[in-house]
């Protein structure tokens, strides 16, 4: 685009736009006007195609942009943008800085969230909980079959975590895809004596209890809590753990309990021998 003609745009854009008390406008930006710095501005390709596929004109917010000689540069939101291209969107809405150079861009872009608390697990539960069945229908689910087991969804449980949820995010994901699942997971733990313990309902334990669910699709889910139960009883939740990371050092905490599990399900004569790397002689002690 000419100079001349971004110029009359540029006009007309600032002229039009809403001012906020701070000083900052906010305006819709044709899209062929903006452009991104390539210095800190990532260009993450799968993140920027759920943005498209999800696109939602209530959540993608304000971009922050810098007006400059020729274009605006947009210093922040730049997976939403080219989203936004994605999904044919003309406009953006940005919030206009004037005056930065690319040094004041890039310290706005590093400190923007110092006074910004960010939310947690619970906050997002807690909300979609309040959004009704429309839009929280998952969340509502989760905490009625919290309800069902006595299991406490809390904001902050420190050491004190036990009966309490403190893996939402992971409770959420198998509720939205197999909500019967979720229950086998948390009547294990009962059944384990684990309810009480520290740790018991940690994302460790329950993507653990997961993976075995999925991987051993060869055994009825009760003959495989039966056994399951057999073999966490004799620990604890931390102890277990503890004793998993011993035996695979290189793998993630979920993934070594996992392993354990099925290393004693894989002896046990009913359900034959499955190719499984062998554990360190150490370590299978509780």
């Amino acid at each position: 685009m000419p100079f001349a003609t971004f110029s009359f745009y540029r006009k007309h854009i600032m002229m039009n736009a809403h001012t906020e008390g701070n000083g900052i406008k906010t305006a819709l930006i044709p899209v062929d006007l903006c452009e991104l710095s390539p210095i800190y501005q990532r260009d993450q390709g799968r993140h920027v195609a759920h943005i498209a596929s999800n696109w939602d004109d209530n959540k993608a917010g304000h971009l922050e942009a810098s007006e400059r000689g020729d274009h605006f540069n947009i210093w922040d939101g730049g997976n939403r943008l080219r989203a936004a291209v994605m999904v044919g969107k003309t406009h953006v809405l940005c919030n206009i800085r004037t005056g930065l150079t690319d040094e004041d861009e890039a310290h706005l872009f590093v400190t923007q969230e110092e006074n910004v608390t960010k939310l947690t697990q619970y906050d997002k539960f807690i909300a979609a909980c309040a959004s009704g069945e429309e839009h929280g229908k998952v969340a509502l689910l989760l905490r009625d079959i919290c309800d069902e087991y006595g299991i406490k969804i809390k904001k902050a449980c420190g050491k004190n975590s036990a009966g309490v949820l403190t893996a939402i995010s992971v409770a959420l994901a198998i509720t939205n895809n197999e909500p019967d699942e979720l229950r086998w997971v948390f009547r294990i733990i009962r059944e384990a004596n684990w309810h009480m313990e520290p740790g018991a309902y940690s994302r460790s334990v329950i993507m653990a209890l997961n993976y075995v669910y999925t991987a051993r699709c060869d055994i009825s889910p009760d003959e495989l809590r039966t056994e399951i139960v057999k073999i966490i009883s004799q620990s604890s939740p931390k102890r277990f753990e503890y004793m998993a990371r011993a035996c695979y050092i290189d793998r993630k905490p979920s993934n070594a309990m996992a392993s354990v599990i099925e290393h004693y399900i894989n002896k046990l004569p009913q359900y034959g021998e499955r190719k499984v790397q062998e554990l360190p002689t150490r370590g299978l002690i509780f």
